[in-house]
Parts: C-alpha cells; structure tokens; sequence
C-alpha cells in the first residue's frame, strides 16, 4: 500500500503541473511504470473520487477532482444522515447521527437494518419509508421520539439516491426543530 500512495501522489503532483488534464500515454511519458499499472492506479483514483476521468475519442483525460469526499461533507452538516442501500444496510452515516444514537460506527451493524436493534433507523415504520422510497417515493414529515425521557421532535426526510457505486440507495435526514 505505502508503493501506491507514493504512486497516487505522483500522479497527483502531475496532474497539479497540468491542470488542463492528462491522457493515459502522458502518464506513461511521465512515470516509470507500465501503462497497464498506470490505469489500474488512475481506475483506484477515480473511484476513490480523487481524480475525474472525462472520455475524448478513444482516450480518456484525468484532472484533480473538485469534489469534497462525501464522508467530510456529511459531517459538516449539522443535520444527522445516514444513506442505506437495497439491502437495507447503513452504507454511511454521519458523526452527529452517531451521537444522537449514542453509538461508535463498530457498534453498527454489518448486515440488514431489519435484523438488528439500532435505535430508531431498525424501527418498521422507517424501514417501510425507506423501502417506498427506494422505488422512488420521497418522505418528509414531523417525528416525535422519546429520547432520555423527552419528547424530542425531528423532521424528517427520506430521499431515493444512487449510492457511489451507482446503485439504488435512500438518504435518511433528521434535523433537529
């Protein structure tokens, strides 16, 4: 790992010096490594959203991504999220979420939301929420919850998405009133 994150900065260091992009054989000109291992580390950046990849002709150009990675943005957001796949189970979910539950992210659980006793998000009635919504129906509604013995009241959202690997997924969004 620690050879390919000498790599991964070299290419990013690349890319800074030539911020109109980069094509595969520029890489190859530039680094001592074949092409084969050149895509497969710029495939690993461009998942990891550290690079954008953008088709030209039978090429492909590589520039520094501009997007803030998604676990850093949802935990600037003063609001509590947690996105949950088709399988019913929690893909991320933000630090002020965690806190509300009173929960580290190893307390999760691995498997279906169903099966599991967190509080709150492996209740039927969201889970059928998350279910509508992912066949595509939105939710956005006051809840009230009992937690440490006071009625606390939230609204809440319930969002179909795409998960980053481009699956189906649901962004479930309290925020505090």
């Amino acid at each position: 790992m620690q050879r390919e994150l000498k790599e991964f900065q070299q290419i990013r260091e690349l890319l800074a010096k030539n911020p109109q992009g980069m094509t595969p054989k520029d890489f190859a000109d530039q680094l001592p490594l074949c092409k084969n291992t050149i895509a497969k580390y710029l495939a690993m950046m461009c998942v990891l959203g550290q690079i954008d990849e953008r088709p030209i002709g039978t090429t492909k150009l590589y520039t520094l991504s501009r997007r803030v990675p998604m676990e850093t943005l949802m935990d600037l957001i003063s609001d509590l999220i947690t996105v949950i796949d088709q399988n019913l189970k929690i893909i991320q979910i933000n630090d002020k979420f965690l806190e509300f539950l009173n929960l580290k992210k190893e307390e999760l659980p691995s498997g279906s939301l169903e099966k599991s006793e967190v509080p709150l998000l492996s209740e039927q009635y969201l889970l059928s929420k998350v279910q509508s919504a992912l066949n595509g129906k939105r939710y956005r509604e006051e809840i009230c919850i009992d937690k440490n013995e006071t009625e606390q009241r939230l609204l809440m959202q319930v969002v179909p998405i795409m998960s980053m690997q481009g699956k189906p997924a649901v962004a479930v969004i309290l925020k505090e009133l």
